[in-house]
């Protein structure tokens, strides 16, 4: 009979996360994905033990998010989750509740389709096979 090796042992942080995210059945990409957003805050904190860090910490981080490298709002929807993944499912806390940080800004999507008035300057300034090819796409509804 074999002794268990301190391998054996879930001792790290992002082993002790995958476990439970796979034990609650997140898929292995969110599995993968949590990991890399908990190990770039483990990182940009130094390193030091997640039983060292709070609610400052991940405010930090997430306005970091924001601010320096100007992420958008779902990546940072997401880091935010992962962290508090950590915290829930490893440590066993909650800090969700005292959370102030920056909110990345949402992205604006403008539509691109271009009004009839655009569309007709647009026609006026087409000639020849151009035009017909054009006249067709926009009067089969292809816009």
């Amino acid at each position: 009979m074999s002794t268990p090796s301190a391998s054996d042992t879930p001792s790290r942080p992002l082993t002790v996360l995958r476990r439970r995210l796979a034990l609650l059945g997140r898929s292995p990409r969110t599995v993968d994905a949590y990991a890399h957003w908990v190990g770039r805050f483990l990182r940009f904190h130094a390193r030091r033990a997640p039983s060292e860090l709070g609610a400052a910490d991940i405010e930090s981080f997430l306005t970091h998010l924001a601010t320096v490298e100007r992420v958008a709002a779902s990546t940072q929807s997401q880091a935010l989750a992962a962290v508090l993944s950590l915290f829930r499912e490893v440590l066993s806390l909650d800090p969700s509740d005292s959370l102030r940080f920056r909110r990345a800004r949402q992205t604006r999507h403008i539509p691109t389709v271009l009004s009839q008035r655009e569309a007709f300057a647009l026609l006026g300034c087409l000639q020849g096979t151009l035009h017909l090819i054009c006249q067709v796409l926009y009067g089969s509804g292809l816009r």
